[in-house]
């Protein structure tokens, strides 16, 4: 299985939003990286086909640094935050995804938020499975987008890998 670079997009000034668009493939591996600018950054999931997909459509659980899991259900997003982001912190966060058009889209989620600066702070982590409940239609736009005060600094990144 050989993955390919499908689309990527990195924030030449502080913004709100970063958006791929790609030829769906099967599989796709979604890398984000998000830097708080200014106030606090809250990063959060929606994908879709031609155009994003903002209904309640989308389901997940999640555990944070290694603790007790909670399910959101219903929801017009998947959040990515382990914790509500604070100036100048880094987050990054690997999305694999079971692209098949006539079933629900399956995620795994790996995030890490570099918590507060220095090595006498850990980063904390957050395992988290998700889904989309289309089954008609392949994944082939993704975006990621803050819903808070802050703004997602230069050069945060969004990139696309797929393979059938």
């Amino acid at each position: 299985m050989a993955w390919a670079k499908l689309g990527t997009e990195t924030l030449g000034s502080a913004g709100d939003t970063l958006e791929v668009s790609f030829t769906a493939k099967k599989y796709l591996c979604i890398q984000s990286w998000q830097k708080a600018v200014t106030n606090t950054i809250v990063s959060r999931l929606r994908v879709g086909n031609s155009t994003i997909d903002t209904g309640t459509n989308y389901a997940y659980r999640s555990s944070n640094d290694g603790g007790a899991d909670a399910t959101n259900l219903n929801d017009t997003n998947i959040t990515l935050d382990p914790t509500v982001g604070a100036v100048g912190t880094s987050r990054f966060q690997i999305i694999f995804i079971v692209n098949n058009a006539s079933n629900e889209k399956l995620f795994i989620i790996h995030d890490v938020d570099g918590s507060t600066a220095g090595a006498t702070t850990a980063p904390k982590r957050t395992e988290r499975v998700g889904k989309w409940v289309n089954t008609s239609n392949q994944i082939d736009i993704i975006r990621v987008y803050n819903d808070s005060s802050g703004d997602f600094d230069t050069d945060s990144n969004l990139s696309a890998l797929g393979t059938d």
